[in-house]
């Protein structure tokens, strides 16, 4: 998906409809069973792919969140103890926070994870991603399952 001028994409697909994840999303998501801070870890794990002609470097992170129905916004997190899956290249992903900066060479890519703290029961959310600034969203739609 195009995500800004700068042509950097981000990709998320289902790698493992397993205890942890929402079965029938678009994105691999992993979430913690104890709660840290008072909230549950909802992590999405993403790849980043640059098919542009020029490097790409920027902080995936700084305009990601989770948004729900009754207007809640919970934006990316660092990743706190727990909050990550313990064996991520097992199911193609990485544990490297896409809060810190990143720089993808042309024709590249780069493996990472985003960490939200959303509070509340089950429900449909939209993951939110943009690259510029909040001008351009791409959206993933899910359901949030059982907390």
């Amino acid at each position: 998906m195009l995500l800004s001028e700068e042509k950097a994409t981000v990709c998320c697909s289902q790698r493992h409809p397993g205890p942890n994840s929402s079965a029938g999303s678009s994105a691999p998501l992993r979430r913690t069973t104890t709660y840290v801070h008072g909230t549950r870890a909802l992590t999405v794990y993403l790849t980043a792919s640059n098919p542009g002609d020029d490097r790409w470097s920027g902080t995936i992170g700084t305009d990601a969140e989770v948004t729900d129905l009754s207007g809640g916004v919970f934006p990316a997190t660092r990743p706190a103890p727990g909050d990550l899956h313990p064996s991520p290249a097992r199911y193609g992903g990485s544990n490297r926070s896409f809060l810190r900066p990143v720089s993808i060479p042309a024709g590249g890519s780069a493996k990472g994870a985003l960490v939200f703290h959303v509070t509340g029961g089950n429900r449909p959310i939209t993951l939110r991603i943009s690259l510029d600034g909040g001008t351009t969203w791409v959206e993933w739609a899910t359901n949030l399952g059982v907390f």
